[in-house]
């Protein structure tokens, strides 16, 4: 598959991708797509903004990220005529062609990954770290659930200090007022104003960014929690798998234990392209137990199948999310860090000098009227 694409898509044809994906590929994860959205935000002019665009944009980045390095989603034919059809009638054809077909049942002989290999594997380690999955996805959920509130009280907290820094550059303003009508020197005059100056800009900008950040903080938690849920239903189908798988085993190993105790050779339904001598074989617990009701013994194996791909997908695709999600944290947390701690940085240098720029004049003025009282 090329490494670079230069077509056109609409939101609709995101949607049509991630849908047709679930349809015939439904023992597969598939991520969220930005949903179109029924108003626009107060920051955002219109659904055209540069920043609405750029935002919606890197989200269907993450989307196509996560797919194509999928080892199955990768490898299928959707995908490639998805990413590669310039022209749109093509597209188009393609389209209804996809929508013409049945939804697909799982089949496993028809899976096709790059390495060539599909893993179905069960075992005792695996179905431990499946167990975890499931707690961790919970947990997660309602650990993000937690963040959300935070950071809603988080907000409101901003917008107290906001307000306070607004209150005391009122006040300085206030105090520079009364310096300019007590014939204070510029100094002092200039001193004050730069403070009030100072607390002002820095409210305005926690306001402003304040907005950017939490539009940012609840896309990308939507995004994220978005992701756990389909994760979740993944874990709930792959838990189903394995209780029918069980529970199927279960029964038929009860079955057959009966049939070999009663010694009824004629039910135990042999495979018929086999030559086994009934007359012998009731002797050999193990290989009759083995050989006996063959069709429905073909049908368990299938369920093991079936759950064992299924298991090895979640636990590939929870390994692969914890990559995703990993990143997305980091670049997340170091952008909004860096901008926050910048600007209070350069916030407080500012109030230090101002601060002692006050100092060294009011010294000043104390020196002025000592000065002023040895005069007289």
């Amino acid at each position: 598959m090329p490494f670079n694409w230069n077509v056109r898509r609409r939101f609709s044809d995101f949607e049509w991708l991630r849908q047709t994906l679930i349809n015939h590929y439904n023992y597969c994860l598939i991520p969220c797509v930005p949903k179109k959205p029924t108003k626009l935000n107060n920051i955002m002019a219109d659904k055209f903004d540069k920043d609405f665009l750029s935002k919606r944009s890197r989200n269907f980045e993450k989307f196509l990220n996560y797919i194509i390095i999928d080892p199955i989603l990768k490898n299928t034919q959707l995908i490639y005529d998805f990413l590669n059809l310039e022209k749109d009638d093509e597209f188009q054809k393609m389209k209804k062609s996809y929508d013409k077909l049945k939804i697909t049942n799982f089949n496993i002989s028809k899976i096709s990954t790059v390495e060539g290999k599909t893993t179905i594997e069960i075992n005792e380690e695996k179905e431990k770290y499946f167990s975890d999955i499931k707690e961790s996805t919970n947990q997660n959920e309602n650990i993000l659930k937690k963040i959300n509130s935070i950071i809603r009280d988080l907000k409101e907290d901003l917008n107290n200090v906001s307000d306070k820094l607004n209150e005391i550059s009122v006040n300085f303003n206030l105090i520079k007022e009364n310096a300019i009508n007590y014939k204070e020197n510029d100094d002092v005059i200039q001193s004050y104003k730069e403070m009030s100056d100072m607390f002002y800009n820095f409210s305005t900008y926690i306001t402003n960014q304040k907005e950017i950040i939490f539009v940012d903080l609840k896309e990308y938690f939507k995004y994220t929690k978005n992701n756990y849920r389909a994760m979740k239903d993944f874990v709930r189908k792959t838990e189903n798998l394995k209780n029918a798988f069980y529970k199927s085993f279960k029964n038929l190993k009860t079955k057959k234990e009966d049939l070999f105790r009663k010694q009824e050779v004629a039910k135990w339904e042999f495979d018929p392209k086999e030559n086994i001598d009934k007359s012998t074989i009731a002797s050999d617990k193990n290989l009759s137990l083995e050989k006996m009701l063959y069709k429905e013994t073909l049908q368990v194996i299938n369920q093991k199948i079936i759950y064992g791909f299924y298991l090895n997908r979640i636990l590939s695709e929870h390994e692969r999310m914890k990559e995703i999600n990993s990143r997305l944290h980091y670049k997340n947390s170091v952008n909004i860090i860096d901008m926050m701690t910048n600007k209070t940085t350069e916030f407080m240098t500012s109030l230090a000098d101002n601060t002692a720029g006050l100092t060294h004049n009011e010294k000043n003025k104390e020196k002025e009227k000592e000065g002023n009282k040895e005069n007289a």
